[in-house]
C-alpha cells in the first residue's frame, strides 16, 4: 500500500512476450474501474506486447491509468 507521500507517483509495467501480466491492488486501492484490492491484466494470446503507466491519487485510494498500449482488463 502507498500513502500521501507517494500521491502523484507514477509507474509503468511492461508485457513482453505471450505471457500474463497481472497487477495486483494492495489493500483497499483500486486500479482504474477495478474492484477494491483487485487487479488489471494484460494476457490477450498474440499480443506480445503491452504496457501500462499507473499514477496514484492519493485522495481516492486509486491509481488511474495514464497512458497504456495493448489489453487491459479490470476484476471486480
Amino acid at each position: 500500500a502507498v500513502g500521501a507521500g507517494e500521491d502523484g507517483g507514477r509507474i509503468t509495467f511492461t508485457k513482453l512476450g505471450s505471457g500474463t501480466v497481472t497487477i495486483d491492488a494492495a489493500d483497499s486501492d483500486i486500479i482504474s474501474d477495478s474492484g477494491t484490492g483487485d487487479t488489471i491484466y494484460a494476457d490477450k494470446t498474440g499480443e506480445t506486447f503491452a504496457n501500462v503507466t499507473l499514477e496514484y491519487i492519493h485522495s481516492a485510494t486509486q491509481w488511474i491509468i495514464v497512458g497504456a498500449h495493448g489489453t487491459w482488463v479490470s476484476t471486480d
